[in-house]
C-alpha cells in the first residue's frame, strides 16, 4: 500500500499525508492530525514470528499482488508459516552423509544486527504534475527506469504517463533500491496540481529509509583431519520488517555467497526471509552475501583452532580454482580467489604475532569473499551513442550515478571506440524519456552491464559514420579508420575528415536522419533464470588484517592492512581505489559499531549520528598502514574485461576485522558489532 488502510505494521508506518506551501506549516499541520489506534499483539524476532502462532504480520499474503519483477509464485510462500514471505533452498551433495565421514564437527550461531546505509543523501523526490495531465518525476533513487513502471502500477497508470528522472545521488548502497517516497508525493501532487517535494529527515531514513535486515545464521560444518570440508549446513533466517518489498531478493540472492570462494562437496543452504512488526528492509552493500561469508570465515578458523592446523593451511586446502565445480553444481572460472589468498597470507604474515604491549593485545586474521556480478533482466540493458554536429559524441544511459564513479567509465568506453578525447564526450542519463531500459544500479551490474550496452551502441554509431564517410570520401569502409575524432584513409592517412565533416553548416547530414547508434545488451548467462546450470560470475576480494586489542577498554586500533580483489581488468584505477576506501569503512562500522536499536515495542531509538555510531577518520587506518592491489584477471563477457568492484569491496572486511579481534583477545564472538561492551564481556568470561 502507499498509506495504510486498517493496519499499522511498524513504528513509522505512513498513515496519513500533509501538503502545505512551507515546511514549517506542513509540520504544524502534521502535529493536528489524531489517529485512534488499537493496540495489536506484535512479534519482534525471527524465531518467534517463524513459529506456526497467533500473531502475523500480514493476514493473507498469497492474496497480494507482485511488485515489480517480484512473482509470489517463486518466492516459495507456505500457508502453514504465515510470517515467511521467502524459501530458498540450494543443495549439492548429500549432506547428512558428508557429516558421517567429517572427524571434525563446527557448529555456530551468528547473530546480524540492523544496519542503516547512512547515505549523505537522504530519500527525496519532487513530483510535478504536468498541463497534460502526466507526471514528471524527480527523485532519488537507484532503480533505474524500472521504477517507472513501478510507481505506476502502483497510481494506475501507463509508464508514458510518467517522466521519471534520476539526477545525480547522494549514495544509494542498496537502500534506493524501492520507491520509498514517489507514491506518497504523486497523491498530493494530483490532488492538488502542484509540485510536491518530500526530503525525509535524518530520523525518517533510519526508520522508514529501508535498514539492511537483522539475521539469524546457523553454520554446521564437517570436516576431516587435513582440514578438508566434507558437509556444511547453513540455514538463514532474515528479518525483512513489517513489508518485504526487495528483501525477497536479498533472502534468493544470500546463498550465493556461500558457493564462491571454497569448495562444498556437500552443502545445504536454508535461506528464510521472514516478517515482524519492525522497520522495512532493503538490500544492503552485498546483497546478503555478507549473511553466509561472515559466518564462514569466523567457523573456519575455530576449525583450524581445534584442528590445530594454520588457519592460511585450511582455506588453501578448501579454496575453489578454475576447473572445479562449486556449492551450485556449476563449474568455475574467472576465480581469483587462491591469488588473492596466497597475496594476503604473505602480506600479513599469520605466524608473525606480536607480544602485548600493556593493555594492548595483537591479532591477525584473513578472510575471503565473493559477490556474484550482474542480474540481469530479460530486457536487456540498453543504450544510445549520437554523434553531434560540432565532433562530439553524447551517450544516453539509464544508468544510474551513485558516486561510483560509472558514467566516467561508460564515457572512457565510449571514447575508446570512437577513438575521441574523453573532453569530447557527453553523457545524458536518468531520464526514462531520453534513455533507453536499464533496470538499476545495483549488484555490481553497473560497469558490466552498462559498459557493454555502451560499448555495442558506440560501435554502431561507428559502423554508421563510416558509412556515410565512405560516400564522401569515396572509399570502401574497410579502407577507413580513426582516431583523435577523424576519419582518414589507412594508406594515406593525410586523406582525412573531421566528423563534423558529415554534417552540413546548418548541422543536418549530408545524407539524411542523424547519426545515432543503439544498441541492446543480454548477459549470456541469462542471471534471470534461477536456478540454472549457467556458471556464475562472481568478484572476489580478501584482506590480511592486524589490530590492537585493549584489554581494559575493549577498544579496537587498526595496526596494519593488506587488501587484494579481483574485478577483472581495472578500468579506472582510481574510481577502483575510491570504492574500496569507502567499502572499507562501512565493513568497518558493521565490524564494529554500526546497529540500530529497537525498543521492546519496535521502535527505532538510535535514528540519529549522535546514538548511532559510524566510524570517522578518528577510527579508520592511517594511510601508511593500509594496501592493496588487484588481481589482473580479464573477464571474458565484461566491458574491456571488467566485472565489478562496488559490493565486494565491502563483504572481507568484516570477517577480517572480527577474526583478528578474536585471535587478538583469545575469545569466540559471534554477534556483530563487535562494541567495547562487548569485547571486554568476552574478555572478562574466558579470563575471570
Amino acid at each position: 500500500h502507499i498509506l495504510c488502510k486498517e493496519v499499522v505494521r511498524y513504528v513509522g508506518d505512513y498513515v496519513a499525508l500533509v501538503v502545505a506551501t512551507e515546511e514549517g506549516i506542513a509540520a504544524q499541520a502534521a502535529a493536528l492530525v489524531r489517529i485512534e489506534y488499537e493496540e495489536l499483539p506484535a512479534v519482534f524476532d525471527v524465531e518467534t514470528a517463524l513459529e506456526d502462532g497467533p500473531i502475523k504480520v500480514h493476514e493473507d499474503v498469497g492474496s497480494y499482488l507482485p511488485t515489480g519483477f517480484q512473482e509470489l509464485e517463486d518466492f516459495g510462500l507456505d500457508p502453514s508459516k504465515p510470517n515467511m514471505f521467502a524459501s530458498f533452498v540450494q543443495q549439492i551433495g548429500d549432506v547428512e552423509q558428508g557429516f558421517t565421514e567429517a572427524d571434525l564437527i563446527v557448529e555456530s550461531r551468528y547473530n546480524i544486527p540492523f544496519v542503516s546505509h547512512c547515505t549523505l543523501e537522504t530519500h527525496q523526490c519532487v513530483v510535478i504534475p504536468e498541463t497534460d495531465g502526466r507526471l514528471t518525476v524527480y527523485a532519488s533513487e537507484q532503480k533505474g527506469s524500472t521504477a517507472r513502471y513501478e510507481m505506476a502500477s502502483d497510481l494506475g497508470m501507463i509508464p508514458g504517463d510518467i517522466n521519471y528522472r534520476i539526477p545525480y545521488l547522494g549514495g544509494g548502497f542498496g537502500g534506493k533500491t524501492g520507491i520509498s517516497t514517489v507514491d506518497v508525493a504523486a497523491i498530493g501532487a494530483m490532488r492538488y496540481g502542484l509540485p510536491v517535494r518530500i526530503v525525509m529527515t535524518r530520523e525518517e531514513s533510519f526508520v522508514s529509509g529501508g535498514l539492511r535486515g537483522a539475521a539469524v545464521i546457523s553454520v554446521k560444518d564437517g570436516y576431516r583431519e587435513d582440514g578438508s570440508l566434507v558437509a556444511r549446513h547453513i540455514v538463514l533466517l532474515g528479518n525483512g520488517g513489517a513489508y518485504s518489498t526487495h528483501s525477497a531478493i536479498l533472502i534468493m540472492c544470500a546463498g550465493e555467497g556461500a558457493v564462491g570462494n571454497y569448495r562444498s562437496p556437500n552443502l545445504l543452504i536454508e535461506s528464510y526471509g521472514i516478517y515482524t512488526h519492525t522497520p522495512p528492509t532493503a538490500p544492503y552493500r552485498a546483497l546478503g552475501s555478507e549473511y553466509m561469508v561472515y559466518p564462514i570465515e569466523r567457523n573456519m578458523d575455530e576449525a583450524a583452532k581445534r584442528l590445530g592446523i594454520g588457519r592460511d593451511e585450511i582455506r588453501l586446502k578448501n579454496v575453489l580454482v578454475d576447473g572445479d565445480t562449486d556449492g551450485d553444481g556449476k563449474k568455475v572460472s574467472n576465480n581469483g580467489s587462491l591469488e588473492i589468498l596466497e597475496r594476503t597470507i604473505d602480506e600479513i604474515r599469520l605466524d608473525e604475532k606480536r607480544p602485548p604491549e600493556g593493555p594492548w593485545f595483537f591479532g591477525k586474521s584473513i578472510a575471503l569473499a565473493n559477490k556474484f556480478v550482474g542480474a540481469e533482466d530479460p530486457n536487456g540493458t540498453g543504450a544510445h551513442c549520437r554523434i553531434g554536429d560540432d565532433g562530439t559524441a553524447t551517450i544516453y544511459v539509464s544508468h544510474v550515478e551513485l558516486g561510483h564513479g560509472g558514467l566516467s567509465v561508460d564515457a572512457m568506453a565510449a571514447a575508446e571506440v570512437l577513438k575521441l578525447p574523453f573532453d569530447r564526450m557527453r553523457v545524458v542519463f536518468g531520464d526514462s524519456e531520453q534513455c533507453p531500459h536499464d533496470m538499476g544500479t545495483f549488484c555490481s551490474r553497473g560497469t558490466l552491464v552498462n559498459g557493454n550496452a555502451v560499448l555495442l551502441a558506440a560501435e554502431d554509431a561507428k559502423k554508421k559514420m563510416f558509412d556515410i564517410a565512405s560516400g564522401v570520401m569515396k572509399l570502401p569502409v574497410d579502407a577507413l579508420d580513426t582516431e583523435d575524432g577523424k576519419i582518414f584513409e589507412k594508406a594515406n592517412p593525410e586523406n582525412a575528415i573531421e566528423y563534423k565533416d558529415l554534417f552540413t553548416g546548418d548541422g543536418s547530414l549530408m545524407e539524411a536522419g542523424q547519426i545515432m547508434g543503439t544498441a541492446t545488451w543480454h548477459h549470456p548467462f541469462a542471471f534471470d533464470e534461477y536456478p540454472n546450470e549457467n556458471p556464475t560470475i562472481y568478484s572476489y576480494g580478501g584482506w590480511g588484517v592486524e589490530v590492537a586489542v585493549n584489554s581494559e577498554t575493549g577498544e579496537v586500533r587498526l595496526e596494519k592492512l593488506a587488501g587484494c580483489y579481483d574485478c577483472g581488468t581495472v578500468i579506472n584505477p582510481m574510481t577502483c581505489e575510491g570504492q574500496i576506501e569507502g567499502a572499507f569503512s562501512m565493513g568497518l562500522g558493521q565490524a564494529l559499531y554500526e546497529e540500530t536499536l529497537l525498543n521492546d515495542a519496535g521502535k527505532v531509538i538510535n535514528p540519529n549520528f549522535r546514538d548511532y555510531r559510524i566510524p570517522t577518520f578518528m577510527d579508520g587506518p592511517r594511510n601508511a598502514a593500509m594496501s592493496f592491489s588487484f588481481v589482473d584477471r580479464p573477464y571474458e563477457y565484461g566491458a574491456y574485461g571488467a566485472k565489478g568492484i562496488g559490493e565486494v569491496s565491502a563483504i572481507p572486511v568484516i570477517p577480517a576485522i572480527a577474526n583478528a579481534v578474536s585471535d587478538a583477545i583469545g575469545a569466540e564472538l559471534s554477534d556483530l558489532p563487535f562494541t567495547r561492551e562487548r569485547v571486554l564481556a568476552a574478555i572478562r568470561e574466558t579470563n575471570p
